[in-house]
This record gives C-alpha cells, structure tokens and sequence, in this order.
C-alpha cells in the first residue's frame, strides 16, 4: 500500500500542469480505434484492425493508479519499443500508434500484470 501510494505522488507531481486540462477527445471511429485504460483494464481487451489503422489508447479523469502501454509479443521485423509508452500516467493522457504489420500484437501494463490486450492486425 506505501509503495502505491508513492508511485502514485510521484506520478501525480510528474503530470501536474496535465490534472487541470479536460479529458482528451475521442477521435473519430473509422479508422482509429479507441482504448480506454482504466483501473486495472483495458477496454476493449481484444481489438481487431487493418494494416495502416492506428489504435488510440486515452486515460480517462476517472483513473487513480498510473499505467502504461508495454507490447509483450508482436509479428516479426515490429520494435517493441515503437509499441510502448515513454512514461507511466494516471490521467489526462493519449498514445496513438499505427499498425502497418499483420499479425497479432500482445500489449500489457508492466505495473499490472492481469492489464492485457490483444490487438490483431489483418493485411
């Protein structure tokens, strides 16, 4: 409980200027999917997109603990590092990436280990 209430100061000082801006807007359905990342879920927890979709991952006011986007397995040739947050947030923050490869991509939170998501990609 100490250790989350710590990570959760430090993220909250980290992301200050952010608290008072209002959520961020949903884009528009076609072609880009939208991610909610909530406490400790994503929603969808499974997503399927075409080559050259972009998935948008948006962490709603609602949220108190931080998390990330990490992807854990994906097709061949695709850097993991392309595929994942550079920080941790609670709130009022978005991640937009486009999947140009097919096949299936595993994301998680590696601040929780049950946060999963599955994204397949089809040519």
């Amino acid at each position: 409980v100490k250790q989350r209430k710590a990570c959760r100061r430090n993220v909250n000082r980290r992301f200050a200027a952010r608290q008072d801006k209002p959520d961020p807007p949903v884009p528009a359905a076609d072609p880009v999917a939208v991610i909610d990342v909530r406490d400790d879920y994503f929603s969808p927890d499974l997503v399927n997109v075409k080559s050259g979709d972009a998935i948008e991952w948006v962490w709603y006011k609602i949220n108190h603990d931080p998390h990330n986007v990490t992807l854990s397995t994906g097709p061949e040739g695709v850097d993991r590092l392309d595929f994942q947050t550079s920080n941790s947030p609670a709130e009022g923050y978005s991640f937009n990436r486009t999947f140009e490869v097919p096949g299936t991509y595993n994301f998680g939170c590696s601040l929780h280990k049950n946060m999963k998501i599955t994204v397949v990609v089809s040519p």
